[in-house]
């Protein structure tokens, strides 16, 4: 699979979430913003960037019961593997643990 195609892939799999999310009563306004700007894997780029940066989001699809919605959860997927940086899969696996725990 090429890199754009790959790409694209995390797009839809990404809109699909964003989609979810409404259904569920949360819009996600910054991620989406962040998409339309720099397309989904752009905007999980930024919001993996190092640092200590904590997403509401996350916190808020946690108590939805619904983390797997997330951008974290979506880097973290196999076949994305080669889209993300070994550091931003462990910014992401690193957030996913700290939500977990502070509930």
């Amino acid at each position: 699979m090429t890199m754009a195609t790959l790409e694209l892939e995390f797009h839809r799999e990404s809109v699909e979430a964003v989609r979810t999310c409404k259904t569920l009563g949360y819009v996600p306004t910054y991620w989406i913003r962040l998409m339309s700007e720099n397309g989904a894997a752009g905007a999980a780029k930024h919001l993996l960037a190092p640092g200590d940066q904590w997403q509401d989001g996350l916190t808020t699809l946690y108590e939805l019961g619904r983390p797997d919605l997330s951008v974290e959860h979506a880097v973290l997927a196999p076949k994305y593997q080669t889209l993300f940086t070994e550091e931003e899969r462990n910014i992401a696996r690193s957030r996913l643990v700290r939500v977990d725990v502070r509930h």
